[in-house]
Formats: structure tokens, C-alpha cells, sequence
């Protein structure tokens, strides 16, 4: 009977966040549409009233307390998903496979791994994307700072020099420079739209330009030729970065060959000689020693990456 119950809140658990996320995604677009919005009118006004706190609560669609972080990380790695969104699916992650696998083996070792494999996906899979879009962000830095240099020798304001990145760049950087825009055109201050994209895409090169634009305010200069020199700056050291990745690829693929071979050997001999293997996962001893080989195989791949990763 408990067998039964469990089966049918899992079902009743997994149709809910499949209806969810279908009807989410059919109206995304006017979803997002607000949240911009609502993004901007924050960004222009600090001040609180009774009005904006309204119209967050008539935008807000679920009942899901998300933390700001978890809002900005989503952003961040370009994941087209509400937070709220995020949060079911890591539950539906969390406890639907293991609670499936407890009802259908009975074995409890199965179900945790599986509920700390739900556990620890979601937000790998977060920080993947993540530095991938950083990354490429970065790289298309220095060729954007080359549009604005030239939209400013031939005469553009410097807004108009943004929008010339967000009308002609690829994506990511366009779609960020793109909100930068409308920040501006919705009134706010030039300085505060360059560090809000600066503290949004974690970039430090993005950082040099800020500067270069308060001290020309500040004190007069060549704009122009001042974000030619930043955009050599960035290129040479996109340089560096990637000479430091060739010469430390050896041991990123030392590392990955390490991590792999164990579970290379302990398929083949599941197909080789499966009698052999098999008390690994039928035994109490066996179980312990896989999760002591497991647990080693993390830290191993965890110093051997600490070690390669060399910061700059």
C-alpha cells in the first residue's frame, strides 16, 4: 500500500512539473517582457513604492521563494529558465529518481546515490554554462571595443557606440550590451549602466572600461583612442590565457585519462566477466570500497584541477 502511495505522488509530482514548464514556455516571451522591464525600473529608481512592490507581485508566478544569487546565476549563465522553474525541476531531480528507484529495487544505497546525483547536476550543469558564456563574453570583448573606438572617430556618441555593439555583435555580448541600452534609454546614468554590466558579467577586463570613461568624463581625453588601447589590452591577454591552456593542456587530459580508466575497466569487466564484478554491488564490503574508490576519484580530479588551474 505505502509502495502504491509513494508510485502515485511521484507521478502526481512529475505531471504537475511537466504541465508547469509547458505552460511557462508557451508564455516566456511576455514573462521576460516583464521581468526586463521590472529589471530596468529597478536599475533607474532605488525607491520602494506601493506601486512597484505591486507589480512585482502581479509578475511574480509562482509562490517560491528564490534567493537574489540563484536569479543572478541564471542570468549569468544565459539559461532561458525562471527561478522558480529552476527550483522545481531540482526537486523533481532530487527526489523523483530516487524515490523510483527505492519503490522498484528496494535498495536504499541505489536511491541516495541517485537523490546526491539530483542534487549535485543542477548546478554543475549552472556553473558549466556559466563560465562557457563568461568566456566567450570576454573574447568578443576586445572586438566590440574596436566598433565603439570606430563608431566614436566617425562621430557617435558613446551611447550610440553601445548600440552599435548590441545591433552588430553576436551573442552574448549583444544580448547584454542590448540591456545596457535600454537602461539608458530609460534614463540611467552612464557610470552606473557600465558597472551593473560589469558586476553582472563578473568581468574584469569589462571593469578597465568603466574606468576609462569616468576619468574621461572627469577630465577630457581621446575616448576613442583610450578604448583602442583597453581593446590591445584584452586581445594580449586573451593571448596569454590561451598560450597558458596549450601549455597546461597535458595535464588536463592527464587528469581526465586518470579519472576515466577506472570506470573504462570497471565496464569491461562488467562485460567480461560479470561474476567477477559483481560482488562490488552485492556485498557490504563491495559497496564500501566502491564509495571509498568514488569519494578518491572526486578528490583526485578536484587537486588535479587546483593544480592545472593556474589563475591570471
Amino acid at each position: 500500500m505505502k509502495t502504491i502511495i509513494l508510485l502515485f505522488i511521484s507521478i502526481l509530482l512529475l505531471v504537475y512539473c511537466v504541465v508547469y514548464i509547458i505552460l511557462e514556455k508557451i508564455f516566456s516571451e511576455k514573462l521576460i517582457i516583464n521581468q526586463r522591464l521590472l529589471h530596468i525600473e529597478e536599475t533607474d529608481y532605488k525607491q520602494k513604492n506601493q506601486d512597484s512592490d505591486q507589480r512585482r507581485k502581479r509578475f511574480k508566478i509562482s509562490f517560491v521563494h528564490v534567493p537574489k544569487k540563484l536569479r543572478a546565476e541564471l542570468i549569468l549563465a544565459g539559461i532561458p529558465l525562471q527561478p522558480e522553474e529552476y527550483v522545481l525541476i531540482c526537486v523533481c531531480m532530487i527526489g523523483f529518481p530516487g524515490i523510483m528507484a527505492f519503490m522498484f529495487s528496494g535498495d536504499i544505497i541505489i536511491s541516495l546515490v541517485l537523490i546526491v546525483l539530483g542534487t549535485l547536476i543542477p548546478p554543475a550543469l549552472i556553473k558549466i554554462h556559466r563560465k562557457k558564456r563568461t568566456k566567450k563574453f570576454n573574447e568578443q570583448l576586445g572586438n566590440s571595443l574596436l566598433v565603439i573606438s570606430s563608431s566614436l572617430r566617425a562621430g557617435f556618441t558613446f551611447e550610440q557606440a553601445l548600440s552599435s555593439v548590441a545591433r552588430d555583435m553576436p551573442s552574448p555580448i549583444s544580448d547584454e550590451f542590448s540591456k545596457a541600452v535600454r537602461e539608458l534609454r530609460y534614463g540611467s546614468p552612464l557610470d552606473k549602466t557600465l558597472f551593473s554590466l560589469a558586476e553582472r558579467m563578473q568581468s574584469k577586463d569589462l571593469d578597465l572600461l568603466n574606468s576609462a570613461v569616468l576619468i574621461q568624463k572627469q577630465v577630457g581625453g581621446n575616448l576613442a583612442d583610450i578604448v583602442e588601447t583597453i581593446s590591445e589590452t584584452i586581445q594580449d591577454r586573451i593571448k596569454i590565457k590561451n598560450s597558458i591552456r596549450v601549455l597546461t593542456a597535458q595535464g588536463r587530459i592527464s587528469g581526465l585519462i586518470v579519472g576515466l580508466l577506472p570506470f573504462g575497466l570497471l565496464g569491461i569487466l562488467i562485460l567480461i566477466n560479470p561474476t567477477y564484478i559483481m560482488p562490488l554491488f552485492t556485498t557490504s564490503l563491495g559497496r564500501i570500497m566502491m564509495a571509498v574508490a568514488i569519494v578518491m576519484e572526486l578528490v583526485g580530479f578536484f587537486v588535479i584541477n587546483k593544480i592545472i588551474n593556474i589563475k591570471y
